[in-house]
């Protein structure tokens, strides 16, 4: 059971720090897969005292612990991967198993067996069968390193699998362009688009029926999530930077909270061996089929024109065997595409009419401005005679023919010329570093740089018109600190820290772009067809810098039977979103001779409600969010665990850091009559009583050869309100 909270608050700074204090020494942690059982002798007894080793077979890297008095044992913060682990005592021969393989995230079941003997003795078991998830409640799946380089997926985005793990649902459909399809009711971005270079990937799945915007995605155990849009990912990774993915569609921990499904990526990281991949992909349209036939009015045969290069690779190995490593990926993206579009536009008989005639008008010296006309015509089907000018310079004219008809075309149907020119690429480096044989530390960066140069009718409605012209720079990055603590051999510290951030200047990367025009719009019959005209320099621009911080810890430690974990969360949200598009106007025309006239029906504009002025919608808006959990994974008995878990969020309200965001506050009668508006402040009251309890159960009975669990439990989660349904 989840429920949705749409109010939430903070004020716990202090109370989390001091948990964080409870490490003693902070530590940022790297993983959280764990290996955990019970040590018992051939009769079914409890083995307190054994020594247990783990060692990891890429890294060198190993990690030990003592059987507690009940025979239990855990060792936390594992990387995925191949382990060997070892048990021995005195008076019993070494038991060694190898091969133990280790998912993301989760936490795996080894129980293991001593047989009486001399510790010269060793008992070796070369290989462990693949066997179900005892430990915990959730109901989760892990994809791998191979899943995620071989299965097929759409732009190569390993998001894309994510709908093949038990208990989450998508479709993976795509349009008949190509892009991604949403699931019913879902708002937002939507799924990858542009490959791994997505700004925003929403991916469009559901986990047990819960909202898609109630989806978790972390990146090495920290948030990547859009402030704007629920279940969205800021970066995606591309697949040779990716380790494994986990996926927990019914999670009963109270470890990462929110009510969807939770997708935690974990980054490739180097190894005691040198390893590395390459992937090329060429498209051209030379490969691509087409129809020789146009169309009934003679228009140009068209076909797929998009060249498309895709580059991959990486390379990772150690600096220091068995203390320092690397891992370096990149893939770059450059689509070239010219597109073809059938519009009506103006005709040049119009344009000089119009200048000739209204030499002294508004719409004159606007067609006078370089770029705005012609627009990049490539195939002339028709043209059309729909009037002539009439009427004076600031006279609406309803009529569509004007002044009537003249014999000389004025607007014509004709195939356009748009064009997208693109250069994507991420860059993704990792160095892992064992300090000491108790302090791991590492750091992971992405970053991802977008170049594109379009003017694409379908995308900006210009018509194709060079004053159009748009580039776009954006750039996407996620930086993670990892360190991990071990304390004893019966607890470990895990902390982590991460900045997320994606941001975009449209008026840097477009000196020359007249943003000052107010863009027109013209809405003239044509016979049955009632086609709209555009002018101006297109959508935009935007100024746009969002950044997230989070810092997360967590504190393990194993009492007799009992892995209990202690932790807390804080987010801070910035989005420094300026709009300077919004104090541009727009102006509606029903008819080129009302724009001719200069004679608007309507003008569209933002405007200060202080001053009346045109505002650039700058809200700076801030918030926060807290979190504190607490957790037992409770081994009751061998083949029983129980999970008990409590999470407290405080999601607080959203403000803006120059008061700029504006509330309205009701009458007396809950109504418009005495309302008033708050200008500043949170915009709307906090709700400090987000408690979600969590239990769960994973029974194991022993039947039909260890191929039975049985799971079941019980939660309450909180998401947060996503920042597109309050700005």
């Amino acid at each position: 059971m989840s429920v949705d909270s749409t109010r939430r608050r903070g004020g716990v700074l202090l109370l989390t720090l001091g948990l964080y204090l409870l490490s003693a020494d902070i530590a940022h942690a790297q993983f959280r897969a764990a290996i955990q059982g019970t040590v018992t002798d051939p009769t079914g007894g409890a083995m307190p005292g054994a020594t247990i080793v783990v060692l990891n077979n890429e890294t060198g890297q190993s990690h030990d612990t003592i059987s507690n008095e009940s025979g239990f044992y855990r060792v936390s913060g594992l990387a995925p991967g191949r382990y060997k682990v070892t048990a021995s005592i005195s008076g019993f021969k070494e038991t060694v198993v190898d091969n133990v393989n280790v998912g993301a995230e989760e936490t795996r079941g080894l129980d293991l067996l001593l047989e009486p003997g001399g510790l010269q003795e060793t008992v070796t078991v070369t290989s462990v069968p693949k066997v179900l998830q005892t430990e915990n409640a959730d109901v989760a799946g892990t994809l791998s390193t191979v899943e995620v380089q071989r299965l097929p997926q759409v732009g190569r985005d390993p998001f894309e699998l994510v709908r093949l793990t038990p208990g989450v649902f998508g479709l993976g459909a795509r349009d008949a362009t190509g892009a991604s399809v949403r699931l019913p009711n879902q708002e937002g971005p939507g799924g990858s688009n542009q490959s791994i270079f997505q700004t925003e990937n929403q991916v469009p799945v559901s986990a047990n029926g819960q909202r898609v915007e109630g989806n978790n995605i972390q990146l090495d155990g920290v948030t990547a999530m859009s402030q704007a849009w629920g279940g969205a990912a800021v970066v995606t990774p591309n697949q040779e930077s990716v380790k494994e993915i986990r996926v927990s569609s019914s999670s009963y921990s109270a470890e990462n909270g929110r009510t969807g499904a939770t997708i935690q990526v974990i980054s490739q990281n180097g190894t005691n061996d040198f390893h590395g991949s390459a992937v090329f992909k060429r498209n051209t349209p030379g490969l691509n089929a087409y129809q020789k036939w146009g169309g009934p009015h003679g228009e140009a045969p068209q076909r797929v024109n998009r060249r498309l290069s895709q580059t991959a690779v990486s390379f990772g190995g150690p600096i220091l065997r068995n203390k320092l490593f690397f891992f370096f990926s990149f893939e770059n993206l450059h689509q070239v595409q010219q597109n073809l579009g059938t519009e009506w536009i103006e005709t040049p008989e119009l344009v000089a009419a119009i200048k000739a005639q209204r030499p002294n008008s508004m719409a004159a010296q606007f067609l006078n401005y370089p770029g705005m006309t012609p627009p990049r015509v490539a195939n002339v089907l028709e043209t059309r005679d729909v009037g002539s000018l009439t009427g004076a310079v600031g006279q609406r004219i309803e009529n569509p023919l004007g002044g009537g008809l003249d014999g000389i075309p004025d607007l014509q149907r004709a195939q356009l010329e748009g064009f997208n020119d693109s250069t994507a690429r991420q860059f993704n480096t990792r160095v892992d570093w064992q300090v000491t044989a108790d302090d791991l530390v590492a750091f992971s960066t992405y970053f991802v740089p977008v170049d594109a140069r379009s003017n694409d009718q379908a995308v900006w409605g210009n018509t194709a018109r060079p004053v159009g012209d748009f580039t776009s720079e954006r750039r996407n990055m996620v930086g993670t600190l990892l360190w991990t603590r071990t304390l004893s051999p019966t607890m470990i510290n895990e902390a982590r820290f991460n900045v997320t951030r994606w941001y975009f200047d449209e008026i840097k990367s477009n000196p020359e772009t007249p943003w000052g025009l107010p863009r027109l719009w013209v809405n003239q019959a044509v016979g049955t067809e009632n086609p709209l005209l555009s002018y101006g320099p297109g959508v935009g621009p935007g100024v746009f810098y969002q950044t997230t911080y989070n810092f997360r810890n967590t504190l393990t430690k194993v009492v007799n039977s009992h892995a209990l974990k202690f932790g807390g969360d804080i987010i801070r949200e910035q989005n420094n979103d300026k709009a300077p598009w919004a104090g541009t106007p727009e102006y509606h025309f029903n008819t080129m001779w009302s724009f001719a006239n200069d004679a608007p029906f309507d003008e569209v504009a933002f405007y200060e409600p202080t001053s009346g002025a045109f505002t650039d919608l700058t809200a700076y808006a801030r918030t926060s969010y807290y979190a504190l959990f607490v957790q037992d994974d409770w081994k009751l008995r061998q083949n029983l665990t129980v999970n008990l878990g409590l999470r407290w969020d405080y999601y607080s309200p959203l403000r803006s850091k120059n008061d700029k965001i504006a509330n309205l506050i009701l009458g007396p009668n809950e109504g418009l009559v005495g309302a008033s508006m708050k200008l500043g402040g949170e915009l709307y009251e906090p709700d400090k009583n987000n408690f979600g309890p969590q239990v769960g159960l994973a029974w194991n009975p022993g039947r039909f050869n260890d191929r039975l669990v049985v799971r079941g439990g019980f939660g309450v989660g909180y998401s947060r309100l996503p920042g597109s349904r309050t700005l």
